[in-house]
């Protein structure tokens, strides 16, 4: 049987790395791996190809898609992230979309309204430095966001601390006293839930 390396579930024609194990009937795998996905890309900025795409320039790729709570480790592994935004080029010739230039990147086309929620720093928590500490200390920032975007922008008691591409890690450097986090998507409304914590 075909299986995927990755997942050692039932290999699918997606899976880019497979082996061929011999099983006994009770051990043969089941469900077919659902990490891989297979995307139509246009390969001049690796975004999602559309109808405009001339075909010299259109690439069906194979994407490791782990969703948004794996996806900081994804990148750690060196596994590309599937693109979540449509290329804004057509034809030779054509337009670029005005919304593509007022933003600086595509957007996304995701159905539906992203749930955002912070994964790091848990709400509540309490840090305590000693006299030993380094000054440098800092703390990670990770947020998992479904359905994916490209970019979000992190915000340190209401004021904008960092934008961060997808997987939407950072680190904010330890300052005494009670700060609020919260993940925001720019140029929309959205945002996560605000986090709190105390750094004494």
């Amino acid at each position: 049987m075909r299986v995927c390396a990755l997942t050692g579930k039932r290999a699918t024609p997606a899976c880019d790395q497979v082996y061929i194990e011999h099983l006994r009937p009770a051990e043969v795998p089941v469900e077919p791996c659902r990490a891989h996905r297979r995307l139509a890309v246009d390969s001049r900025n690796g975004l999602l190809a559309t109808q405009r795409t001339p075909a010299e320039f259109l690439q069906v790729r194979s994407f490791v898609d782990l969703g948004p709570r794996y996806a900081a480790w994804q990148v750690a592994q060196g596994l590309p992230l599937p693109p979540t935004s449509v290329s804004p080029l057509g034809q030779p010739g054509d337009p670029v979309p005005e919304w593509s230039l007022a933003a600086g990147r595509p957007i996304s086309t995701t159905q539906g309204r992203p749930h955002i929620q912070i994964t790091s720093p848990r709400p509540g928590l309490r840090l305590l430095r000693g006299p030993e500490s380094p000054p440098g200390d800092s703390i990670g920032l990770a947020a998992a966001v479904e359905p994916p975007v490209a970019q979000l922008v992190w915000y340190v008691d209401g004021h904008p601390f960092q934008a961060a591409d997808r997987p939407y890690t950072a680190r904010w450097p330890l300052q005494p006293g009670v700060h609020e986090f919260q993940a925001r998507l720019p140029f929309s409304g959205d945002a996560s839930a605000s986090v709190r914590i105390t750094v004494d």
